[in-house]
């Protein structure tokens, strides 16, 4: 008997295992046969990471738990839109840190914006600010006030982790399915793009194509490395041409 209930949490986590993966199988595309000469669908500490420090926050570390739980593992321009619309003046100094680092790693390292993602928030104890505030029937009293800091890193994903968040699993940052239907709309794109954008415009147009491309690769109609390396190439050659064009623009050559 005790020999059962020592041995069930291994058979039990063994099954559990094989039963995600035959999920993920399922609801996801991934190769049919690992080619060990290419790089893998995810890749974990890989990708370039910086490190921002955000000091003397007015929040508890209660409050500032929460905002790194809303903000971790989220868009980097999703993250500075969500904290636009947060009516809190408290934010602002965490709201003007993630806008700074962004243009830092964009100007300095040379970083592509629409990798950027959130990898990891820390939240440090800092002393708080005592001072002496004046109560009633000509009282005084010592009033402390949080001053805490907020350690956050910020990860550009490699092309191959993102050709699978972005186009097999359509997990597009929200910033930029906006940007593209506003391009749209605007007509500021040839009316051919919006064949070549389908995959992304709208969860309406997401969901049909997962499910075209499900029946692509049951079929066996559908290369997946052959595939993420043309996607990869078509998007170094758009990246490319858009830096080309803001530098015509400025006239720099």
């Amino acid at each position: 008997m005790w020999i059962l209930l020592i041995k069930s949490p291994r058979w039990r986590r063994k099954l559990i295992h094989r039963l995600n993966s035959q999920r993920y199988k399922r609801k996801f595309i991934v190769p049919k046969e690992t080619n060990p000469q290419e790089d893998p669908i995810k890749s974990k500490n890989t990708g370039h990471v910086w490190e921002f420090k955000v000091e003397d926050l007015p929040m508890r570390l209660k409050r500032l738990k929460l905002y790194s739980k809303l903000l971790t593992n989220l868009h980097l321009q999703d993250a500075i839109d969500w904290l636009c619309a947060f009516p809190n003046v408290k934010t602002n100094r965490i709201l003007n840190s993630l806008s700074e680092s962004q243009q830092k790693i964009y100007e300095e390292y040379g970083g592509d914006p629409s990798r950027l993602y959130i990898d990891n928030m820390v939240i440090n104890y800092g002393s708080p600010i005592k001072q002496i505030k004046y109560h009633a029937l000509g009282r005084f009293g010592i009033m402390s006030t949080w001053r805490n800091k907020l350690v956050y890193q910020i990860r550009e994903m490699p092309m191959n982790e993102f050709y699978q968040k972005v186009f097999i699993l359509g997990k597009i940052p929200k910033s930029m399915g906006v940007e593209m239907r506003n391009a749209i709309y605007d007509k500021r794109v040839p009316p051919q793009t919006i064949t070549e954008w389908y995959p992304y415009l709208t969860a309406h147009t997401r969901f049909f194509y997962r499910k075209y491309l499900k029946w692509l690769n049951r079929t066996g109609k559908f290369d997946y490395y052959q595939h993420r390396r043309n996607w990869i190439d078509q998007y170094n050659t758009n990246l490319q041409r858009r830096f080309e064009q803001l530098k015509s623009q400025r006239g720099l050559k």
